[in-house]
């Protein structure tokens, strides 16, 4: 008996270390801090930086053909706020534009919105926009029109997850 209890505490000891290892990477294993500005957040490590800026960041999912890809930038500096920014967009691009519910990133409120608009290809862009203390940040993905969801979207989800303003 004392060397059944033994074992079972042995084989409790190793599952519990097996847990902590598998555990240690979490959803954000094989990812790298980065910033545009005061915003940082984590990108795969594998993605590459297409326009590395300290204002923009453009990373191209797949090949640049598939036109699909995930962008952080900071808008022009004439553009003094986010309602700012949608204001000017709205009236230069009109019906293009379908302005959703307002949501937070980094504990921040953000204007939301979805442009149809071409690139290459009809294309739809899922944006957000965000102040920070250097000027407006454009969150977005694009993809191709005729694909019935985002293909990147899990991916985007987790980098807004992992957004941190830094004042």
């Amino acid at each position: 008996m004392k060397q059944l209890k033994r074992f079972g505490a042995i084989l409790l000891i190793i599952s519990l270390c097996l847990i902590c290892f598998v555990g240690c990477g979490g959803e954000y294993a094989g990812w790298k801090d980065t910033a545009v500005g005061e915003l940082h957040f984590k990108i795969p490590e594998d993605w590459e930086n297409f326009n590395s800026t300290d204002d923009s960041q453009v990373y191209n999912i797949g090949k640049k053909d598939d036109n699909v890809s995930i962008t952080i930038s900071l808008q022009d500096p004439r553009y003094t706020d986010k309602d700012d920014f949608l204001d000017a967009w709205i009236n230069k691009n009109g019906s293009d534009i379908q302005v959703l519910e307002d949501e937070k990133i980094a504990g921040e409120p953000v204007h939301h919105f979805i442009w149809n608009a071409f690139f290459r290809e009809d294309v739809i862009i899922d944006a957000y926009l965000l102040d920070i203390p250097s000027g407006v940040v454009r969150i977005q993905t694009l993809y191709p029109a005729d694909l019935d969801e985002n293909p990147v979207k899990e991916q985007f989800d987790l980098i807004v997850k992992s957004m941190k303003i830094e004042k």
